[in-house]
């Protein structure tokens, strides 16, 4: 590892090989890590057969490429904890939408319920989890086969996890 710089401006250049920084702490001491794995992704979507998340329209970033879009998983390339994050739409009136994160394929932390009782059938969800994984776990988003499914359109869904140290 090599230590470039320590000066004013702060700490700069920290990096395991000649060709990236993997970390920077400026004079204010914010860190910066442009490696950092992470996703983000929004927009239309759809279903996999088990009622998991995947193929959205728009993937706002995908630091570490550990997001597979066609398969709606995120493999943690590290072991530590992952901030999970979802906002859900759902408007089918008079029905309810149940979601919830899944690690290797198992939910873990009970379904996000969202009943939609009005008469515009318009309902928004969102949950966010921390959580201890290992090298090569995976996190998913996935649905409640046995209750309504979300709404599927542009704009109404946001799915994000990264790696927190």
């Amino acid at each position: 590892m090599a230590l470039t710089k320590i000066g004013k401006e702060g700490i700069t250049g920290i990096s395991n090989s000649a060709d990236a920084t993997a970390i920077t702490i400026d004079s204010s001491e914010r860190v910066l890590m442009p490696s950092q794995p992470s996703f983000c992704a929004t927009g239309s979507w759809s279903y996999d057969t088990n009622k998991f998340w995947k193929a959205f329209a728009t993937i706002d970033h995908n630091i570490g490429s550990h997001w597979n879009n066609s398969t709606g998983v995120f493999t943690c390339p590290v072991a530590g904890r992952y901030f999970i994050g979802a906002s859900n739409h759902h408007q089918t009136q008079s029905v309810y939408h149940l979601w919830a994160f899944a690690k290797n394929g198992t939910t873990f932390n009970g379904w996000v319920q969202c009943y939609n009782g009005s008469s515009a059938g318009e309902n928004n969800t969102a949950s966010m989890a921390v959580l201890n994984c290992d090298a090569n776990d995976t996190l998913q988003f996935q649905s409640n086969a046995s209750y309504a499914n979300a709404y599927t359109g542009a704009n109404y869904t946001v799915v994000n996890v990264y790696l927190i140290g």
